[in-house]
């Protein structure tokens, strides 16, 4: 039966299937009820997906579900008081984006990708990941510096 209904399938139960198979397979799925071929189809046939879309008011449909596409959301503007610090993002560790608020400088920021791109050992590279993602790295250039010196 899963050959008739499978018919590019090549092994089953880690045997190769043989042409006389097939042809076996092939005149059983004829011999099918009209009924039987159509409850098997109507079971094969894939239902829409539902997708989530970032921005998408909630319960409306995805893009792609009925063709159209979904309008953009509106931008938010934020009070300059909360707004990120700016830094150039081409020079920054991928984890710096989660931590521009924590207090650490750019300075600090620079140090501490410094002190990864010179780490000899792993652990050194997880234990400043670490602080990196973490957002404690306040005052890490100076200590950074000094130790550079040294």
């Amino acid at each position: 039966y899963v050959v008739g209904r499978i018919p590019q399938l090549r092994f089953l139960d880690f045997k190769r299937i043989t042409q006389a198979e097939r042809k076996q397979a092939r005149s059983f799925v004829k011999h099918l009820s009209p009924l039987a071929v159509a409850e098997v189809n109507n079971k094969t046939k894939t239902s829409a997906v539902k997708t989530f879309v970032p921005g998408a008011p909630v319960g409306s449909k995805a893009a792609g579900d009925d063709g159209s596409e979904v309008a953009k959301p509106p931008q938010q503007k934020h009070p300059t008081s909360s707004q990120p610090r700016e830094f150039p993002q081409a020079t920054l560790h991928a984890g710096v984006k989660r931590v521009m608020l924590s207090g650490g400088s750019n300075q600090d920021l620079m140090a501490i990708q410094d002190a990864i791109k010179k780490a000899k050992t792993m652990d050194e590279v997880e234990r400043l990941h670490q602080m990196l993602s973490s957002g404690q790295f306040a005052g890490f250039a100076a200590h950074w510096h000094k130790q550079q010196k040294h």
